[in-house]
């Protein structure tokens, strides 16, 4: 969080001002009551009770964790392609001993990661809830377990989808060949950070941003760029295209509906960052991953 202001008995919490968190703390400092959310739709008032015994918040799903195995249908890496504007979606399944499942849902190309999803499983029928209720998937598995035919539903709204069986493995087989370490400063290689001032009514913002550049064995370039203030979307988010030369450099997410165009300049990229139908300053320096 960005910023905490404590006046008995107001506290208020915030990351940005789009992300507000308003309680009032009762006299004893046992329980607070969020008077009002800002970031998402949330009915009011909500009761918070103070606690020794918080819930353990578990560790993201490791490759070994989901990797396929006899005995269940679903266990293993899983992709999909969702509308609006066919994004790609990953999910990740385990199967406990007990015939339970934990899920985990990716969308990289919106910085999303690790986000629970809730299954439901009786062979062919499967149901699959994002935890944060931000929409579900119901379809059958094929006799082989290696497609499931489908809907997502959200908004009221439903499209055909299939999600097919991937290859966890062939698909990271690249990243150990991703080389980030420079040598001057006109390597274009490395991880910087930069600072998007953003305007929020009368309020300007800090955005601050991970950018990380990686230099693959054939020459050419990789990169994806974290929104650190963006709660919730903080991962890292791949490019949808890439162009650097005499000309400078431009990087776009798509998804994202944002655009990088900048040139390498004295160690620095200095340039401009264009996303919501306007360009701000933007320039990165070199800082640690």
């Amino acid at each position: 969080m960005g910023r905490v202001v404590y006046h008995y008995p107001s506290l208020r919490i915030e990351r940005n001002p789009g992300e507000t968190w308003k309680l009032t703390v009762n006299e004893d400092a046992t329980q607070m009551i969020l008077d009002h959310s800002i970031h998402f739709t949330q009915p009011d008032p909500v009761l918070l009770l103070r606690t020794a015994t918080p819930d353990p918040v578990p560790e993201r799903l490791t490759e070994l964790d989901f990797a396929p195995r006899a005995g269940s249908d679903l266990q293993g890496y899983w992709k999909g392609t969702f509308e609006p504007g066919g994004l790609p979606a990953d999910l990740k399944v385990v199967e406990k001993a007990d015939g339970t499942f934990r899920a985990e849902g990716d969308v990289p190309m919106e910085g999303v990661n690790g986000r629970p999803v809730l299954v439901t499983y009786s062979r062919p029928a499967v149901k699959l809830a994002v935890a944060t209720g931000g929409g579900m998937f119901q379809g059958k598995i094929n006799s082989a377990n290696t497609e499931i035919s489908g809907s997502w539903i959200e908004g009221g709204q439903s499209s055909s989808v299939i999600v097919k069986r991937a290859d966890y493995q062939a698909e990271h087989a690249g990243d150990s060949g991703k080389n980030y370490a420079f040598t001057s400063g006109n390597d274009l290689q490395g991880h910087w950070k930069g600072t998007w001032i953003l305007p929020f009514g009368k309020v300007r913002v800090k955005m601050r941003l991970a950018l990380d550049i990686a230099k693959l064995p054939d020459g050419s370039f990789s990169a994806t760029v974290a929104n650190i203030d963006q709660f919730g979307r903080d991962d890292p988010i791949p490019t949808s295209s890439f162009q650097y030369g005499p000309k400078g450099l431009r990087m776009a997410w798509q998804w994202a509906g944002v655009r990088y165009e900048g040139k390498l300049k004295n160690g620095k990229l200095t340039g401009t960052w264009f996303q919501g139908g306007g360009g701000f300053p933007l320039v990165f320096e070199r800082g640690g991953p």
